[in-house]
C-alpha cells in the first residue's frame, strides 16, 4: 500500500483492480466515510497489464503502477474533467449561481452541475445554446423553442411565425431588453414593441451574436465579417480586417472585442476609436486554430479551440497591441492536462467564466474546469545531465572532462533532464562557454551540434525547465579540450612570424645590396670616364696652360715693371690660378668614393676654392651624425652645392655666404645662402639661366626637392632635400 502526498491510499487486492481511497475527508471528519474509487486494470481499459505488482510515487508527485506489461502513470491534471453521456457531442455550457454550471446538448436534458460535481437534470431536451445574460438570467435555445428563467425555473417564450419550426442556434438579450435570436437557415431576428422582426440583409449569414454592457450588439458572420449594431447604425469590419476566417465566438470586455474563428483569434483594442484595427493573436507555436471560446480576465486570457486550451498573460496581450505580428508566449493545455479532446465548430462558446472564478471548458464528449487561483504546478526543478559527447566517430560518456584529438572541429553533445511528469514538455537551453555569448534556446531538443570549432578549452553548460517552466537550479556541465596541432600552436605561429620577418629583412637587404651594387657600377663607370677626362685634361689642357704660363713669365721678365708689364703679370697670375683649379679638379675627378670626404668638408673645400681670391666671408656648418650616402646622391649634391657657390661668386656681389649641411638617416639637407643683391627667380627662369635649370635637373634625377628663394635686394637661399631612407 502507498499513501501519497495528496493523502490518498493506493492498494491492490484482486487481479485487475487498484483501489484508491481519499484519507483527507476522514481526517477532517472521522464520521464521514472515506471516498474511494476502483481503477480497472486491463489492456482493454488502456493499461499496460492486468496484474499490479507495485505502486510508486516519484519526487514530482506522479504515481507509477507496475504491471506485467509495463508501467502506467497517474497524476492530478490541471483541468478537472467530467464526461458527458453523449460522447459524440460537444455540450453547450453557461454559468449558474454559486459556482454551478448549466450543461446541455441536442440529445440530453438540461443539467445543473453544482460546485462539488453533483448533477441535477431538468427540462428541456434538445438544447442548441445556453446563454447567461448581463442580468444573470439563463437563456436556452433549442429546436423551435426558447426558454428563459433563473436557477429556479424556466419559461418558454412565444416565437414569431418566422421562427416557428426553426432551430434556434443562439440567443442574447441586450441592455434595453431587446431579445436577439439566430435561427438556422432563417437568419437573425429581434423583438420590438410590436413583436419579432427580421434584422439585416438576407445574404448575411450570422454565426454568433453577443451583447455588451454599453447597449450594443455584435454579430459574427460565417464569411469572416464582424458587425457592430448600435444607436448610430452599423459599423462593419471586413474579413481582411478581422482575419479569423468564419467567426464562431465574440467576447466584449469594456472597449475591447475578442473574435475567435476557424483561423485563430484577434483583438480589437478600442472599438470607440474609428482607426482601431483587429490585431491577430499568434503564439510562438503558430496560430491557434478553431477558436470557439474566449474568456478574458484580469490575470489572463483563456482561449479554447481545436488545439486544446491556451492561457495568455496580460503582458503578452499588451505587447501584441504595441507590436502587431508579435508571436506571444502561451501556456498550452491538452489531453495531458485533462482536456480530452479539442473543441470543434458547431457549439460556441466552449469556454466561459463561472460565477466563482473558475474557467469552464467543453469539448467532444465532456467538459471540465480549471481554477486559475489554484492551478496545480510542478514545483520540482528538473535535474539535468550531460549524457555523451560524440566527435570524430567516437563517443565519450560518463565524463565531466573530455580531451578530443587534434584537428577536431565538429561535435555533438546529448543531454537530458529527469522530469517524468510530462517529459515531452521539458525545455532546454545551452551554451558553449568560449564560443557562445548567450544561452541558446533548444526547446525540447536533447542534442546540441557545433561545427568549425577552433582549438581551445570550452565548457558546455545545459539547463532545463519542467512542464511548468521551472528551471533547474544548477546547469550540468562538461569541459571540452581541443588541443592544437603543431601548425596551430602559438610557437608555430611565432616561428612563422619570425621567418616572415626574416625573409622580408633578407629581401630588403638583398635589394639594398643590389641597388648599392648598381650604384657602385654606375659610379665606377662614371669614375672611369672622369679619370679618362682628367687624363686628357692633364695631357692637353693643363700642359698647354702650363706652357702659356711659362711664356707669360718670360714676357713679364722682359717687359719689367713699366708699360704693359703689370698687365701681363696679372694675366700670368690669373693663368696660374686657373692652372691650380684645373689641377685640383683633375685630382677630384680621380678620387674614388672610399677616398672622398664627408659632404660638408667637400663643400667647405669647394667654397674656399671658389672664394679664394675674394673678401667674401664663407661659413660652413653641419648638424647630425656624419654618414655616407649612396655615391650618386653625394656626387649630385656636391655639384648642386658647387653651382650655388659659383653663382654667388659671379652674380651676388655678396659679403657673406653660409653653407649648412644636416645629416640624418632618412634625408640629407643642404642649404647655401648669401646676403647679396638677389634676383627675380621667375624672371631668371624665363631668361634661360642654364645654371638654375641644370641644378633642377640634377635634383630631379635623384628624387630630391630643390627650393630657390630670392628677391631683388634680399639675397639668395638654395635648399636641397634629398630623401635617403632605405627602399621598402
Amino acid at each position: 500500500m502507498l499513501i501519497d502526498r495528496q493523502a490518498r491510499a493506493w492498494g491492490f487486492f484482486t487481479t485487475g483492480r487498484l483501489v484508491r481511497v481519499s484519507l483527507a475527508d476522514v481526517d477532517r471528519a472521522p464520521s464521514v466515510a472515506a471516498v474511494s474509487d476502483t481503477l480497472a486494470f486491463s489492456p482493454l481499459s488502456g493499461t499496460s497489464g492486468s496484474y499490479v505488482f507495485s505502486v510508486l510515487e516519484d519526487r514530482e508527485g506522479t504515481i507509477w503502477v507496475a504491471t506485467e506489461g509495463g508501467l502506467d502513470q497517474f497524476r492530478v491534471p490541471k483541468v478537472t474533467p467530467t464526461s458527458w453521456p453523449s460522447s459524440s457531442e460537444i455540450p453547450t455550457i453557461a454559468a449558474a449561481d454559486s459556482g454551478a454550471l448549466w450543461v446541455g446538448s441536442r440529445s440530453s436534458l438540461l443539467t445543473r452541475v453544482d460546485g462539488s460535481g453533483g448533477a441535477t437534470e431538468v427540462a428541456p431536451r434538445g438544447i442548441m445554446r445556453l446563454r447567461r445574460d448581463l442580468r444573470g438570467s439563463l437563456w436556452v435555445a433549442g429546436f423551435s423553442r426558447l426558454w428563459h428563467g433563473g436557477d429556479g425555473s424556466l419559461a418558454p417564450l412565444m416565437l414569431a411565425d418566422g421562427l416557428k419550426g426553426a432551430t434556434i442556434l443562439d440567443v442574447v438579450r441586450d441592455t434595453s431588453g431587446t431579445i436577439w435570436a439566430l435561427a438556422e437557415r432563417r437568419g437573425l431576428f429581434r423583438t420590438t414593441v410590436t413583436g419579432w422582426e427580421r434584422y439585416g440583409p438576407s445574404e448575411r449569414i450570422v454565426a454568433t451574436i453577443q451583447a455588451d454592457s454599453s447597449g450594443q450588439v455584435w454579430l459574427g458572420c460565417a464569411d469572416g465579417r464582424v458587425v457592430r449594431v448600435g444607436e448610430g447604425g452599423e459599423r462593419e469590419y471586413g474579413p481582411a480586417d478581422v482575419g479569423v476566417g468564419g467567426v464562431r465566438t465574440l467576447v466584449v470586455q469594456g472597449r475591447r472585442v475578442w473574435a475567435g474563428g476557424e483561423l485563430g483569434a484577434a483583438l480589437l483594442d478600442d472599438f470607440a476609436n474609428v482607426r482601431a484595427r483587429f490585431s491577430p493573436i499568434v503564439t510562438r507555436e503558430g496560430a491557434f486554430r478553431g477558436v470557439s471560446g474566449i474568456v478574458p480576465t484580469a490575470t489572463a486570457v483563456w482561449l479554447s479551440g481545436a488545439d486544446g486550451v491556451v492561457r495568455l498573460s496580460p503582458d503578452e496581450v499588451r505587447r501584441v497591441l504595441r507590436e502587431p505580428g508579435y508571436a506571444m508566449r502561451a501556456e498550452h493545455f491538452d489531453a495531458r492536462d485533462g482536456v480530452d479532446r479539442g473543441s470543434f465548430f458547431g457549439v460556441a462558446p466552449t469556454a466561459i467564466l463561472g460565477t466563482d472564478g473558475r474557467i469552464w471548458f467543453s469539448w467532444m464528449g465532456g467538459f471540465g474546469f480549471i481554477d486559475p487561483a489554484n492551478i496545480r504546478r510542478n514545483v520540482v526543478p528538473p535535474p539535468v545531465m550531460v549524457r555523451a559527447l560524440a566527435a570524430g566517430g567516437r563517443t565519450y560518456t560518463n565524463s565531466s572532462r573530455v580531451k578530443l584529438p587534434e584537428r577536431t572541429s565538429a561535435l555533438s553533445i546529448s543531454y537530458t533532464a529527469l522530469s517524468m511528469a510530462v517529459p515531452e514538455r521539458v525545455q532546454f537551453r545551452y551554451r558553449l562557454v568560449g564560443l557562445d555569448t548567450m544561452w541558446q534556446d533548444a526547446g525540447p531538443r536533447r542534442e546540441a551540434f557545433y561545427t568549425n570549432l577552433r582549438p581551445g578549452a570550452y565548457r558546455f553548460e545545459v539547463t532545463a525547465a519542467n512542464d511548468d517552466g521551472l528551471w533547474s537550479v544548477t546547469p550540468a556541465a562538461m569541459d571540452v579540450l581541443i588541443p592544437p596541432a603543431f601548425a596551430e600552436t602559438t610557437a608555430f605561429k611565432g616561428l612563422c612570424a619570425v621567418a616572415t620577418v626574416g625573409a622580408v629583412w633578407l629581401l630588403i637587404l638583398w635589394r639594398q645590396r643590389r641597388l648599392a651594387a648598381g650604384m657602385r657600377a654606375r659610379f665606377d663607370a662614371t669614375l672611369a670616364e672622369r679619370t679618362r677626362v682628367a687624363r686628357e685634361l692633364h695631357d692637353t689642357l693643363l700642359s698647354e696652360v702650363a706652357g702659356v704660363r711659362m711664356q707669360l713669365d718670360a714676357v713679364v721678365r722682359t717687359a719689367g715693371s713699366t708699360g704693359i708689364g703689370p698687365t701681363l703679370a696679372a694675366i700670368r697670375d690669373q693663368t696660374s690660378h686657373v692652372l691650380v683649379n684645373a689641377r685640383q679638379a683633375v685630382v677630384e675627378m680621380r678620387t674614388s668614393v672610399e677616398e672622398a670626404q664627408p659632404i660638408d668638408e667637400q663643400l667647405a673645400k669647394a667654397a674656399r676654392r671658389v672664394f679664394a681670391a675674394s673678401e667674401v666671408d664663407v661659413r660652413v656648418s653641419w648638424t647630425g651624425a656624419r654618414r655616407r650616402y649612396p655615391v650618386s646622391l653625394e656626387v649630385e649634391a656636391l655639384q648642386i652645392g658647387l653651382e650655388a657657390l659659383t653663382n654667388a661668386r659671379n652674380h651676388a656681389a655678396c659679403g657673406c655666404v653660409e653653407v649648412k649641411c644636416a645629416y640624418s638617416r632618412r634625408a640629407l639637407l643642404l642649404e647655401v645662402s648669401d646676403d647679396g643683391q638677389g634676383f627675380d627667380v621667375k624672371q631668371a627662369a624665363a631668361n634661360g639661366h642654364f645654371g638654375l635649370v641644370g641644378m633642377r635637373e640634377r635634383a630631379g634625377a635623384i628624387g630630391a626637392r630643390l627650393t630657390i628663394e630670392s628677391a631683388p635686394g634680399r639675397g639668395v637661399r638654395v635648399q636641397l632635400a634629398i630623401p635617403t631612407a632605405p627602399p621598402g
